[in-house]
């Protein structure tokens, strides 16, 4: 599939009519949301009793851990209304793909996370120590066989996170870094931003990887929603492959 056949037909991203996200705007967004998320679990975390009750909830308390990283990130673009910004979406880039784009992006999400695990786990056997590259803790936590979870996690972690990690780390840094710095730079700094957020060596390795592969849909496609399809298609994929031998062993 050719370039021209993946992008939609718009003039390149930079010189195509769009509001372009600046420094301020990526700092504000980052800052309000590490603010309200950090600030809230940490508030949860003093008060007595929470680790009971976190124990008590099973699986429900990574539902609810997942929602707010969700409303947390959304609070944070929201944010950008602080600054002028009458739409806040408007500056992601969320302009139409076509059917074909889709497509194409479903089909690099899944294989190139296939192949990025499948190099991650060959590096720990190189190591000689565990990378750590789906987290099943969080994925499949105990309580599992529970359906309602299951779609509780598939939306949360499968769709929601998808679209605001890739508005945080494409359509804000990205985006702004590759109008400073170029195009390949940005993918990388962008990539290691996103697997930084990770946590664990083996989680950082894939998102990293994973986060060019993410950088170049969005840069060739020219709209954002290319690399949240592939995102989503990750994720749905790693999050059926866990609870799915759960599910059906109940």
């Amino acid at each position: 599939m050719s370039e021209e056949e993946f992008a939609v037909p718009v003039p390149p991203l930079d010189a195509a009519p769009a509001i372009v996200p600046n420094g301020r705007d990526v700092a504000l967004v980052f800052l309000s949301t590490l603010f309200i998320l950090g600030g809230s679990f940490g508030i949860i975390y003093l008060m007595p009793g929470s680790r009971a009750v976190a124990r008590a909830l099973g699986a429900g308390i990574i539902v609810v851990g997942l929602a707010w990283q969700n409303l947390s990130i959304l609070g944070g673009i929201a944010c950008l209304r602080l600054r002028g910004h009458v739409n806040p979406f408007a500056v992601l880039g969320l302009r139409p793909l076509p059917w074909r784009g889709a497509i194409i992006s479903v089909a690099m999400g899944i294989s190139s996370g296939i192949l990025i695990s499948a190099a991650v786990r060959a590096l720990s056997q190189l190591m000689g120590q565990p990378l750590g590259v789906s987290p099943e803790i969080l994925l499949a936590p105990p309580g599992a066989d529970n359906v309602v979870s299951f779609l509780s996690v598939l939306f949360l972690a499968g769709i929601a996170v998808p679209f605001f990690e890739e508005a945080l780390f494409r359509g804000l840094l990205y985006a702004w870094l590759r109008h400073r710095i170029g195009i390949w730079p940005a993918a990388i700094l962008s990539a290691l931003a996103f697997g930084l957020s990770h946590g664990e060596l083996g989680q950082f390795i894939f998102a990293s990887l994973f986060g060019i592969v993410l950088a170049q849909l969005y840069q060739r496609s020219n709209s954002l929603w290319a690399s949240i399809v592939a995102h989503m298609a990750n994720n749905s994929m790693a999050i059926l492959g866990v609870w799915l031998p759960h599910l059906l062993n109940r």
